[in-house]
């Protein structure tokens, strides 16, 4: 690999332009990453470039072709010379502008050029040893590189620009204790290849313009919260000595699931089957067995539809909000032939109850039903008026998604603060190890 400049700082800066898929079974997301990273090389200072213009009304120190009495703008090999007016000068872009400074003379902003022309990069060896600096961390599989641009920014201090459009999955422990209720923070970070002695990496810009993304099909970007949680730089130890050390920054995206999906098509569904399953209660109680095999059948059904859920769920050694909801459709679901067992140990056999006991019985039902009834529909009803006011109530704090995200973060990194920071920790690895890199 080419070497760096020593004692080199290469300011990064990533935007997520869009996420293409988020996998909650394999718990990976797949996300479209461009990556800038900006340097200054002082063998590029003071360096003239040359800057072709358009032929109406070019500037009093452009130049051309037939006046240098050479052609320089390389159509003049293919046959035909572009004869386009060109300016030789330091090239420089301030604030989304771009000028160029000829001599001593004030720089002139160009408002529009045909061509700029670029440096050889490859006889500084920039391309390829700055391609290999930085390593995205967390990857299922090795990123695909769409696009890649170097060029000369700041032609007067020898700031170079790297660019490099990537598609990449990502790998993410997702926290999902109050799923479909649940927050994530879909995370990645650039580590420097090289020890930090070599290379500092900075963040460019603020955090809220790294992400372009505002609605995804089942989740929202909190927008409020990506100045806060954007962008991080943490210190890593290299080796058990501490004598080599490796700059990281790193970059989240807070998301909300939004739960709607799952309140119609489990929680409402849910709803009427359990309601369905009372009609247990129109089969007389002097025939046990049908009551018994309605209620079986509802609670084979309900088994069905959360065997159907955790398909689409990772393995969790916790249970989630769904799946404590479903454990109380189940409650529901059994109080019914609890109800027989209970009738069966207090009169015996069933089929035998005289028409007192069957009248008062019967009548003891109605009011179970009814408070069954009750109780399980309101509690939908709080569920399902609850969007007419805030999940906000029932989500974790962003905070607490963090602590538990990063419980299974082999980086164990302190990460992020409330504000961009830098902290440190060591990494469980070899002076060989250490060296390899």
């Amino acid at each position: 690999m080419a070497k760096l400049l020593t004692d080199s700082s290469v300011k990064v800066r990533a935007t997520i332009h869009q996420i293409l898929e988020v996998d909650l079974r394999e718990e990976t997301f797949t996300a479209e990453v461009d990556v800038f990273m900006r340097w200054v090389d002082p063998r590029l200072a003071n360096w003239r470039t040359r800057v072709w213009l358009h032929r109406s009304n070019p500037p009093r120190l452009a130049t051309s072709c037939a006046e240098r009495g050479a052609c320089v703008c390389g159509w003049g090999q293919q046959g035909s010379c572009s004869k386009l007016p060109f300016v030789e000068g330091c090239f420089e872009e301030r604030g989304g502008r771009h000028y160029i400074s000829v001599g001593r003379e004030e720089p002139w902003e160009l408002e529009t050029f045909s061509y700029k022309e670029e440096p050889a990069f490859e006889h500084f060896d920039q391309l390829e040893a700055m391609s290999s600096t930085l390593v995205l961390s967390k990857l299922v599989e090795e990123a695909t590189l769409l696009a890649r641009h170097l060029r000369l920014s700041n032609g007067r201090t020898g700031e170079v620009v790297l660019f490099r459009k990537l598609l990449a999955k990502f790998k993410e422990n997702m926290e999902l204790l109050r799923f479909p209720f649940d927050r994530q923070l879909l995370q990645f970070s650039l580590t420097a290849a090289v020890p930090s002695n070599a290379l500092t990496l900075e963040a460019e810009e603020e955090p809220k313009s790294s992400c372009k993304i505002k609605h995804l099909p089942e989740y929202e970007v909190d927008q409020g919260r990506i100045d806060d949680v954007g962008i991080a730089e943490a210190r890593l130890t290299g080796n058990p000595t501490g004598q080599k050390k490796y700059w990281q920054v790193r970059f989240a995206i807070p998301v909300e699931r939004n739960p709607g999906k799952y309140m119609v098509n489990i929680g409402l569904m849910l709803w009427i089957l359990v309601v369905a399953s009372f009609s247990n209660f129109t089969v007389r109680v002097d025939a046990p067995a049908d009551r018994m095999a309605i209620i079986v059948t509802f609670i084979l059904t309900s088994m069905a539809m959360k065997y159907l859920i955790n398909d689409q769920l990772p393995g969790k050694s916790y249970q989630t909000w769904l799946d404590l909801y479903l454990l109380a459709s189940y409650v529901f679901l059994s109080l019914p032939a609890l109800w027989v067992i209970g009738l069966w140990v207090w009169f015996g056999d069933l089929t035998k109850l005289d028409d007192v006991d069957l009248q008062g019985v019967e009548g003891a039902e109605w009011w179970l039903a009814r408070i069954l009834f009750v109780v399980w529909t309101l509690f939908h009803l709080f569920i399902f008026t609850l969007p007419c006011f805030s999940y906000r109530c029932v989500r974790e704090d962003w905070e607490q998604v963090l602590e538990h995200q990063q419980e299974h973060d082999p980086w164990q990194l302190r990460w992020p603060c409330p504000r961009p920071c830098s902290c440190y920790k060591d990494l469980e690895s070899s002076d060989s190890e250490g060296d390899s890199r």
